[in-house]
């Protein structure tokens, strides 16, 4: 098995594949310097880079474990260099958070001296402590609880890293011991940490490949179009009609337009984000509103973290009974804009009979303008 041997620790190219520069290592393993040209020949390559995207859209995380190391690490880049040549930011969004996924899994058992390593190369500040943080939590029968922390990553490094969880109030470097400028962290945090680092870094490496589709070989054009064939079979266009009208708008699971919002949702949305104590009408309103228009239940509640009184396992009962996964199994629209105004939650006429016609009216108009700049450009 090929490993890269790193000043810290060695680091197992098979698990972690996003490390290796892929022209020094097909160099040295093919004696090649072109990878398109090497994908040609190598259609087992081609078919495993497939797998691994499939297994992004299906399951959220790459499954898919080959014999060799070569393969997972042409596959890993091979996958890269399909999604980017697409030029589609959602999909090379969900392939990193997959990858990301499987490191993580693969991270929790590893020795400090490869989370060390692996964090160096990603950039990220952190150190392993041979002699853990103690801080005491509790005293039971006169005896100090203390809970130990195995690592600290310097604060600037931290905010950085973990933005997208600081939504968390446990994630919040308030509810974490930091002392002289760093925070510390037990393994299990700090591995979470790095999975944020991975998906990072591995979104900004397929944006950052740069290749002209026009250039690649055939037979690599072939497997594109059997990624775009994949892309459409999983994220498949939201149809919305309305007044005779029709709009179809290309929007996967998860992903919402918040410059869409009608002025209602948008008002009640900028409160959540503020933190702001809201009625029971308001939650109600837009957590159907959001269920409605594509949004996962973990988006819905993520979003109520702000809130004073969020209890996570409250609200994630209560937002999948309104998705109809408990209780009557009934999914639950939004309010309509008569029952809004009744409730004084209407912001302003948007000519439409509901907030889900409304939000879906605005997308297709965004997306229509975005279309014709980029044909005008």
């Amino acid at each position: 098995m090929i490993l890269l041997t790193t000043t810290a620790n060695v680091i197992d190219y098979y698990w972690y594949p996003f490390v290796v520069d892929l022209e020094t290592f097909i160099r040295l393993r093919y004696g090649v310097e072109n990878f398109a040209l090497l994908l040609e020949s190598r259609k087992d390559i081609l078919e495993h880079a497939v797998e691994r995207i499939k297994d992004a859209l299906e399951h959220g995380e790459v499954r898919t474990e080959p014999q060799v190391v070569e393969l997972a690490v042409c596959g890993y880049h091979a996958a890269r260099l399909l999604i980017a040549s697409l030029g589609d930011r959602w999909l090379a969004s969900r392939y990193a958070l997959a990858e990301a996924e499987r490191s993580y899994k693969r991270l929790q058992n590893e020795e400090p001296r490869t989370i060390e390593a692996l964090a160096k190369i990603l950039g990220v500040n952190l150190t392993y402590l041979a002699e853990p943080y103690r801080e005491p939590i509790a005293i039971v029968n006169n005896v100090v609880i203390y809970r130990q922390y195995e690592y600290r990553i310097h604060f600037l490094d931290y905010v950085k890293v973990a933005q997208r969880l600081l939504g968390d109030p446990t994630w919040r470097p308030t509810n974490l011991p930091v002392k002289q400028g760093y925070i510390y962290l037990t393994k299990k945090q700090i591995t979470r940490i790095l999975k944020e680092a991975i998906a990072t870094h591995i979104e900004r490496s397929i944006i950052g490949f740069r290749i002209e589709l026009a250039a690649l070989p055939q037979t690599v054009k072939e497997y594109v179009e059997t990624v775009k064939g994949l892309l459409s079979k999983y994220r498949k266009p939201k149809v919305v009609k309305t007044g005779g009208k029709k709009y179809s708008i290309k929007l996967p699971e998860g992903v919402v337009l918040v410059e869409a919002f009608p002025p209602c949702m948008k008002d009640i949305y900028d409160a959540l984000l503020r933190g702001e104590n809201l009625s029971h009408h308001q939650r109600f309103a837009i957590a159907t509103f959001m269920l409605n228009i594509g949004a996962t239940i973990d988006q819905v509640v993520d979003l109520f973290r702000n809130v004073p009184d969020f209890n996570e396992k409250i609200t994630r009962y209560q937002v999948e009974h309104l998705a109809g996964l408990r209780g009557s199994q009934k999914k639950y629209l939004t309010y309509g804009c008569e029952k809004m105004r009744t409730l004084g939650l209407c912001r302003g006429d948007c000519g439409v009979k509901n907030p889900i016609v409304a939000y879906y009216k605005n997308a297709s108009k965004l997306i229509r303008r975005s279309k014709e700049k980029e044909a005008s450009s």
